[in-house]
């Protein structure tokens, strides 16, 4: 059994008690990068109790030999894809992805995630086509944030909707 499953084993119960879903476990470089989320975004609070949480457990049971790097973090504006489930949360959001080696077609692609089920998923591109990838063939996979730029009334501060600062007493 690898690093990775060992802390694994150790740390999904410890999600569970704080009330968060592992999305991630890596081990790299000397450093453990646990990846964690929960409906509305994880804060501070839940990160930290983690944090003390599986510091304590490994400090115990010393799964890594030698000396590493712990970071709990959450995964952040744009997010690793990597299981099935993290797919299907995410159908009609913009995402990329990279195929291994050997896969038919492009290896990068990028577009609207259609549809994802047990086995694969169905991406359309800018240019409308779509593309059927199966998990097995995708090496790594992240949606991705589209910035967009704010009405010029809002930026200005016009009365436009959405640059109403309502319930403000000020000036």
């Amino acid at each position: 059994m690898g690093v990775v499953d060992r802390v694994n084993d150790l740390v999904d119960p410890l999600c569970a008690r704080v009330g968060v879903e592992m999305v991630d476990l890596e081990f790299a470089g000397g450093v453990l990068r646990i990846t964690v989320d929960q409906p509305g975004g994880v804060g501070t609070e839940a990160l930290a109790a983690l944090t003390g949480e599986v510091s304590r457990v490994l400090d115990l049971t010393d799964p890594i030999p030698g000396t590493f790097t712990l970071e709990v973090t959450s995964p952040g504006i744009e997010r690793p894809l990597k299981r099935p489930d993290h797919f299907g949360r995410v159908v009609g959001s913009r995402i990329t992805l990279k195929t291994c080696p050997g896969t038919e077609g492009d290896r990068r692609l990028e577009g609207i995630l259609e549809a994802a089920d047990d086995s694969g998923l169905v991406v359309r591109t800018d240019d409308g086509s779509h593309r059927a990838v199966a998990y097995e063939e995708v090496q790594t996979a992240r949606t991705v944030f589209v910035w967009e730029q704010l009405p010029k009334s809002v930026r200005q501060g016009g009365r436009g909707a959405a640059g109403r600062n309502e319930g403000s007493s000020g000036p």
